[in-house]
Protein backbone atom coordinates (compact mmCIF):
# COMPACT_ATOMS: atom_id res chain seq x y z
CA UNK A 1 0.00 0.00 0.00
CA UNK A 2 1.28 3.05 -1.10
CA UNK A 3 1.47 6.06 1.67
CA UNK A 4 -0.76 9.69 0.47
CA UNK A 5 0.75 12.39 -0.95
CA UNK A 6 1.68 15.43 1.56
CA UNK A 7 1.32 17.09 -1.58
CA UNK A 8 -2.41 16.28 -2.20
CA UNK A 9 -3.22 17.24 1.31
CA UNK A 10 -1.06 20.84 0.91
CA UNK A 11 -3.18 21.34 -2.43
CA UNK A 12 -6.92 19.95 -1.05
CA UNK A 13 -6.11 22.45 2.29
CA UNK A 14 -5.67 25.61 0.32
CA UNK A 15 -8.99 25.42 -2.27
CA UNK A 16 -10.03 24.89 1.04
CA UNK A 17 -9.01 27.89 2.45
CA UNK A 18 -9.62 29.78 -0.61
CA UNK A 19 -13.12 28.90 -1.12
CA UNK A 20 -13.85 29.81 2.54
CA UNK A 21 -12.30 33.05 1.91
CA UNK A 22 -14.34 33.63 -1.49
CA UNK A 23 -17.39 32.87 0.38
CA UNK A 24 -16.49 35.34 3.46
CA UNK A 25 -15.93 37.70 1.17
CA UNK A 26 -19.46 37.40 -0.90
CA UNK A 27 -21.50 36.88 2.24
CA UNK A 28 -19.65 39.58 4.02
CA UNK A 29 -20.13 42.13 0.76
CA UNK A 30 -24.10 40.96 0.49
CA UNK A 31 -24.31 42.16 4.23
CA UNK A 32 -22.86 45.14 3.44
CA UNK A 33 -24.99 46.32 0.52
CA UNK A 34 -28.17 45.09 1.94
CA UNK A 35 -28.83 46.88 5.51
CA UNK A 36 -31.68 45.99 7.00
CA UNK A 37 -32.58 48.43 9.82
CA UNK A 38 -35.51 50.31 8.50
CA UNK A 39 -39.24 49.52 9.26
CA UNK A 40 -42.05 48.35 6.32
CA UNK A 41 -45.15 50.42 7.16
CA UNK A 42 -48.82 49.25 6.75
CA UNK A 43 -50.95 49.53 3.86
CA UNK A 44 -53.33 52.62 3.45
CA UNK A 45 -55.97 53.52 1.20
CA UNK A 46 -58.46 56.45 0.30
CA UNK A 47 -58.65 60.06 -0.78
CA UNK A 48 -56.62 62.64 -2.07
CA UNK A 49 -57.73 66.09 -2.71
CA UNK A 50 -56.26 67.33 -6.02
CA UNK A 51 -53.43 70.09 -4.70
CA UNK A 52 -53.88 69.31 -0.89
CA UNK A 53 -50.55 68.17 0.62
CA UNK A 54 -50.78 64.97 2.51
CA UNK A 55 -47.94 63.68 4.74
CA UNK A 56 -46.95 59.85 5.31
CA UNK A 57 -44.63 57.48 7.21
CA UNK A 58 -41.51 56.31 5.41
CA UNK A 59 -39.54 55.10 7.99
CA UNK A 60 -39.95 55.27 12.31
CA UNK A 61 -36.40 55.70 13.78
CA UNK A 62 -34.73 52.85 12.45
CA UNK A 63 -36.54 50.09 13.42
CA UNK A 64 -35.50 50.38 17.36
CA UNK A 65 -31.62 50.51 16.51
CA UNK A 66 -30.32 52.74 18.79
CA UNK A 67 -27.75 54.79 16.43
CA UNK A 68 -27.76 57.53 13.93
CA UNK A 69 -27.96 56.99 10.60
CA UNK A 70 -26.94 59.27 7.01
CA UNK A 71 -29.62 58.85 3.95
CA UNK A 72 -27.30 59.47 1.08
CA UNK A 73 -30.21 59.38 -1.45
CA UNK A 74 -34.58 58.73 -1.19
CA UNK A 75 -36.85 58.03 -3.95
CA UNK A 76 -40.43 56.98 -3.95
CA UNK A 77 -41.40 53.28 -5.38
CA UNK A 78 -44.06 54.07 -7.51
CA UNK A 79 -46.20 51.42 -8.81
CA UNK A 80 -49.11 52.98 -10.67
CA UNK A 81 -49.18 57.39 -10.90
CA UNK A 82 -52.10 59.04 -13.01
CA UNK A 83 -51.97 62.13 -10.75
CA UNK A 84 -48.54 63.51 -11.95
CA UNK A 85 -47.97 63.74 -7.92
CA UNK A 86 -45.23 65.66 -6.47
CA UNK A 87 -43.07 64.20 -4.14
CA UNK A 88 -40.57 65.72 -0.89
CA UNK A 89 -38.72 63.55 1.60
CA UNK A 90 -38.16 65.72 4.93
CA UNK A 91 -36.92 64.07 8.33
CA UNK A 92 -38.73 65.03 11.10
CA UNK A 93 -37.55 64.97 14.79
CA UNK A 94 -40.82 64.32 16.75
CA UNK A 95 -41.52 66.67 20.04
CA UNK A 96 -42.96 63.49 21.86
CA UNK A 97 -41.28 60.22 21.61
CA UNK A 98 -44.63 58.46 22.33
CA UNK A 99 -46.34 60.30 19.22
CA UNK A 100 -45.26 59.45 15.67
CA UNK A 101 -46.92 60.08 12.08
CA UNK A 102 -48.87 57.66 9.83
CA UNK A 103 -50.56 59.56 7.36
CA UNK A 104 -51.65 63.56 8.20
CA UNK A 105 -52.45 66.86 6.60
CA UNK A 106 -49.01 68.98 6.07
CA UNK A 107 -50.47 71.68 8.59
CA UNK A 108 -49.91 68.97 11.28
CA UNK A 109 -45.99 68.63 11.09
CA UNK A 110 -45.26 71.74 13.24
CA UNK A 111 -47.84 70.42 16.19
CA UNK A 112 -45.76 67.06 15.57
CA UNK A 113 -42.25 67.59 14.66
CA UNK A 114 -39.62 69.78 16.99
CA UNK A 115 -37.96 70.15 13.38
CA UNK A 116 -37.96 69.22 9.89
CA UNK A 117 -35.11 69.30 7.14
CA UNK A 118 -35.07 67.87 3.71
CA UNK A 119 -34.12 63.90 4.38
CA UNK A 120 -31.30 63.61 1.42
CA UNK A 121 -27.90 64.02 3.09
CA UNK A 122 -29.39 64.15 6.22
CA UNK A 123 -29.01 62.41 9.60
CA UNK A 124 -31.86 60.20 10.69
CA UNK A 125 -32.31 58.05 13.94
CA UNK A 126 -31.93 59.51 17.83
CA UNK A 127 -31.66 63.67 17.73
CA UNK A 128 -31.06 65.20 20.99
CA UNK A 129 -32.56 61.78 22.46
CA UNK A 130 -35.42 62.46 20.57
CA UNK A 131 -36.32 59.59 17.63
CA UNK A 132 -36.86 61.09 13.97
CA UNK A 133 -39.01 59.55 11.41
CA UNK A 134 -38.52 59.84 7.53
CA UNK A 135 -41.96 61.60 5.80
CA UNK A 136 -43.16 61.79 2.30
CA UNK A 137 -44.70 64.51 1.35
CA UNK A 138 -47.20 64.19 -1.67
CA UNK A 139 -49.15 66.58 -3.61
CA UNK A 140 -51.34 64.98 -6.11
CA UNK A 141 -51.74 67.56 -9.18
CA UNK A 142 -54.74 65.86 -11.01
CA UNK A 143 -57.30 63.48 -10.78
CA UNK A 144 -56.60 59.74 -10.70
CA UNK A 145 -55.13 56.66 -9.48
CA UNK A 146 -51.76 56.89 -7.13
CA UNK A 147 -49.95 53.78 -5.64
CA UNK A 148 -46.83 53.72 -4.01
CA UNK A 149 -44.90 51.10 -2.39
CA UNK A 150 -43.08 53.06 0.25
CA UNK A 151 -39.44 54.59 -1.15
CA UNK A 152 -36.06 53.13 -2.12
CA UNK A 153 -33.77 54.65 0.66
CA UNK A 154 -29.83 54.69 0.11
CA UNK A 155 -28.11 55.33 3.63
CA UNK A 156 -25.11 54.88 5.69
CA UNK A 157 -24.82 53.24 9.26
CA UNK A 158 -22.35 54.08 11.92
CA UNK A 159 -19.19 52.80 12.64
CA UNK A 160 -20.25 50.45 14.73
CA UNK A 161 -22.03 48.89 12.09
CA UNK A 162 -18.61 49.44 9.76
CA UNK A 163 -20.71 52.19 7.83
CA UNK A 164 -22.59 49.64 6.05
CA UNK A 165 -24.35 51.51 3.33
CA UNK A 166 -27.00 50.05 0.79
CA UNK A 167 -30.52 50.57 -0.49
CA UNK A 168 -33.69 49.29 1.68
CA UNK A 169 -37.38 49.74 0.15
CA UNK A 170 -38.95 51.29 3.06
CA UNK A 171 -42.29 52.73 4.14
CA UNK A 172 -46.57 52.72 3.74
CA UNK A 173 -48.19 50.87 1.14
CA UNK A 174 -50.75 54.14 0.03
CA UNK A 175 -53.24 53.41 -2.50
CA UNK A 176 -55.17 56.70 -3.10
CA UNK A 177 -57.52 58.34 -5.24
CA UNK A 178 -57.26 61.75 -6.09
CA UNK A 179 -60.73 64.01 -6.69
Amino acid sequence: MRPARPDSYRRLGVGAIALLTVLALVGGGYWWTHPQALSHGAEIGGELAVGETQVFDIADHLAGYDETSRVLRIEPHIVRDETAARYEFVTCVLKDADDGIGATDEGDIPRLCASTRPTAGASFGLQDGRRSQLLMKLTATKPGRLEIDGADVTYRRSGRHLFQTGTQQSGTVMKLTAK
